[in-house]
C-alpha cells in the first residue's frame, strides 16, 4: 500500500502530495492504489506484535481508489487545479525515458516507474485480527500538507 502522512522527512511518499500541491500534477497514470495513513500502520504494527497471530500474514492498508480520485481529493485540500488527463501507459514509458535523458524533467522517480504495479488490497484480515482502523485520506493529505508547510516546503 502507499504510505502518506505527516513528518515524512525524507520525502519518501509524500513527494506525491506535494508535488500536486504545487500544482505539478497536470496528468496521472490509470489505475488503483491503496493508500494507508502512517499513524494507523504504526498502531497496526503495536497491534500485531501485541495481539498478532504468530506466523500469520497480514495486509496493513487502507482503501482502494482510483489515481484519478487520489489526486483530485490532493489537488481539492491544496487549493489547486486538478489533473487534467489520464495517460496511457505508452506515454508513461515514454515520459520516464525522457525524464531519464533529460533530468531537469521533474517526476516521482521510484513512484512513476513503479505505476504498473500499484494494485488495491483487502485489509479485512487487519481490520478483524489487529483492530485496524485507518482514518479517511482527506485527513491524512491535510495533515500532511499542513505539516509540509510548516516544514517550508510549501
Amino acid at each position: 500500500t502507499l504510505v502518506l502522512g505527516p513528518d515524512d522527512v525524507h520525502l519518501s511518499t509524500g513527494e506525491i502530495p506535494l508535488m500536486v500541491a504545487k500544482g505539478k500534477a497536470k496528468a496521472v497514470p490509470p489505475g488503483i492504489v491503496n493508500i494507508i495513513d502512517v499513524r494507523d500502520l504504526a498502531s497496526s504494527q503495536i497491534n500485531a506484535a501485541r495481539i498478532g497471530k504468530s506466523g500469520e500474514r497480514y495486509i496493513i492498508g487502507g482503501l482502494n481508489y482510483s489515481i484519478q480520485e487520489v489526486v483530485t481529493i490532493m489537488a481539492d485540500i491544496a487549493g489547486v487545479k486538478g489533473p487534467l488527463t489520464t495517460l496511457q501507459p505508452w506515454m508513461i514509458d515514454a515520459y520516464i525515458k525522457a525524464a531519464d535523458l533529460l533530468p531537469f524533467i521533474p517526476y516521482p522517480h521510484s513512484h512513476v516507474r513503479a505505476y504498473k504495479h500499484w494494485q488495491g488490497y483487502n485489509a479485512t484480515k487487519a481490520q478483524n485480527e489487529l483492530q485496524l482502523q485507518t482514518r479517511l485520506l482527506e485527513e491524512t493529505i491535510r495533515d500532511s500538507l499542513k505539516w509540509f508547510s510548516n516544514q517550508g516546503m510549501l
